[in-house]
């Protein structure tokens, strides 16, 4: 597991089986290269279409980069019995609550 690294490349050693990425490490200055049986990404899909471009299938490639995501992001939390008349208060009857993240006042959706 390689954690703060930030990968640049995805190439395939199909002789050996092996994958290897190139990228920078923590600092964003050291150049860092591993290899690994398999790789894990966990980054949004038009990232992963750019890194392993050459890699995958076009058509796979192609249908990555077309993956949009919304600029959510999701919290679940459960309540004490203490604050239970609060959260019933300021939720009310909503499921969501939805704050703009640009900058506007926080929205209420039901």
């Amino acid at each position: 597991v390689r954690l703060g690294t930030c990968a640049q490349k995805v190439k395939i050693d199909e002789q050996l089986g092996n994958v290897w990425v190139t990228g920078l490490g923590p600092d964003r200055c050291t150049p860092v290269e591993a290899r690994a049986d398999v790789l894990v990404m966990a980054v949004p899909a038009p990232e992963a279409a750019w890194l392993l471009h050459g890699v995958l299938p076009a058509s796979v490639s192609q249908l990555l980069g077309q993956i949009e995501y919304d600029r959510r992001v999701a919290l679940g939390l459960a309540f004490d019995g203490v604050v239970q008349a609060a959260v019933e208060h300021y939720f009310s009857e909503s499921a969501e609550v939805t704050l703009d993240l640009e900058g506007e006042a926080p929205l209420g959706s039901r």
